[in-house]
């Protein structure tokens, strides 16, 4: 069964690195097939907050007020949750001693371009 085996890969990743949101939609979803309402609702949850965590710590529209990641894969995840596709550009700026990730991309609802930035030190740091 595709969802038992989807658990397994997740529950490795997880075991490895668990604030990984992608091993945790996994477990939602498959948790969700699977009609483990509890796991299911705990791993949203989780996803949830990781999510949070990130656009709380700042709006994202400027290198000053940049979203805050521990892995450049977490800002695709939170476009993906924003309903963007692949981002149309993306570029490495350096700006008073700290790094920034800047993604250009159409809203999907105005069709209009958006320009966010996501704070890269910590990442850069452990040359991810």
């Amino acid at each position: 069964m595709i969802s038992l085996a989807a658990l397994k890969n997740a529950d490795v990743v997880l075991a490895a690195n668990y604030v990984d949101m992608d091993a945790h939609y996994v477990e939602y979803i498959a948790n969700r097939e699977l009609k483990a309402s509890d796991q299911a609702e705990f791993h949203k949850f989780v996803l949830q907050g990781l999510l949070k965590s990130i656009t709380d710590s700042s709006d994202g529209k400027t290198p000053e007020t940049a979203f805050q990641v521990i892995e450049v894969h977490e800002e695709y995840v939170l476009l993906h949750f924003m309903g963007v596709g692949l981002p149309e550009s993306q570029a490495l700026l350096h700006k008073n001693g700290h790094a920034y990730d800047e993604i250009k991309f159409k809203d999907p609802k105005s069709n209009e371009e958006v320009t966010l930035y996501f704070n890269v030190d910590i990442p850069a740091k452990r040359g991810l």
